[in-house]
């Protein structure tokens, strides 16, 4: 800033700039001017997000979705918590003439037990086929709700 009339401030500029928009990108990489590191600074609090470590049991049902994470670690743990078996994740409901009338978030199909989180259009369509479906997100009221049958 203070010496922009000296020879070589302009390459200089630039390249700074050159090696801004190079490591911009990087995590963590922050770029300042000599004036800003020189102003009085004001202490603020940093909030830092910070994630639970759960336990999932190793089992070959979860692999593919474990692998492909179709479900968040602690959505893999509450389920497993519950001793329950790994679902199908996107099951899609067909009718007699193998067409697509609806879709599951989660779905156990020998138990004709499914989970739909979103679009409740879709719960009668299950119902009548002989499911019994709850509406909610993944946590443990919903799922009790689905295999305790609470209403």
């Amino acid at each position: 800033d203070r010496y922009s009339q000296d020879d070589g401030y302009e390459a200089g500029f630039n390249g700074f700039w050159w090696m801004v928009n190079l490591l911009q990108f990087l995590p963590d990489m922050t770029f300042t001017s000599r004036k800003a590191v020189h102003l009085p600074q004001e202490a603020e609090t940093v909030k830092m997000q910070t994630s639970v470590v759960v336990d999932i049991q190793p089992d070959e049902s979860w692999a593919e979705i474990l692998e492909f994470g179709l479900l968040s670690a602690e959505e893999i743990a509450l389920l497993q918590s519950l001793s329950l078996p790994a679902p199908t994740v996107g099951y899609e409901l067909q009718d007699d003439d193998g067409e697509i009338i609806a879709e599951a978030d989660l779905a156990w199909p020998l138990q004709k037990q499914a989970l739909i989180i979103d679009n409740q259009d879709f719960t009668p369509l299950f119902e009548s086929k002989g499911w019994h479906v709850a509406f909610g997100p993944i946590d443990e009221s919903t799922l009790q709700h689905l295999f305790g049958g609470d209403k």
